[in-house]
């Protein structure tokens, strides 16, 4: 099986604008028309990954919000991460095992209601 190395592009200003949109949604949340609705799912039964904070639930975040449009799952997974960095904290964010970002559309398929 070939090896193969994965380039990263640096993030671009579309992903520090979105990330300070959600870090802003995460700290003042708005029910406004066009902000994101994040869903945090806690459980005690899932497994924790490698540096999670020992005595923390591991969580699973899902983003739902059409500003996802024509990005990847990768970079929106990306920008879901580094928002919950700043918002709870390095150690909290260790604990996180799936970080989700889904336009309205996508989160209708997969049948994630909120």
């Amino acid at each position: 099986m070939p090896i193969r190395q994965r380039i990263e592009n640096a993030p671009g200003s579309q992903h520090a604008d979105l990330k300070l949109r959600l870090v802003e949604e995460w700290t003042n949340p708005q029910e406004v028309e066009g902000n994101p609705v994040i869903i945090e799912e806690q459980s005690a039964t899932a497994w924790l990954p490698q540096g999670a904070t020992p005595g923390s639930e591991p969580v699973r975040l899902y983003v739902v919000w059409d500003s996802w449009a024509g990005m990847d799952q990768l970079e929106r997974s990306s920008i879901i991460l580094d928002a919950y960095e700043v918002t709870h904290g390095a150690g909290a964010a260790a604990n996180v095992t799936l970080a989700l970002g889904l336009t309205t559309d996508e989160a209708t398929r997969l049948g994630i209601d909120y």
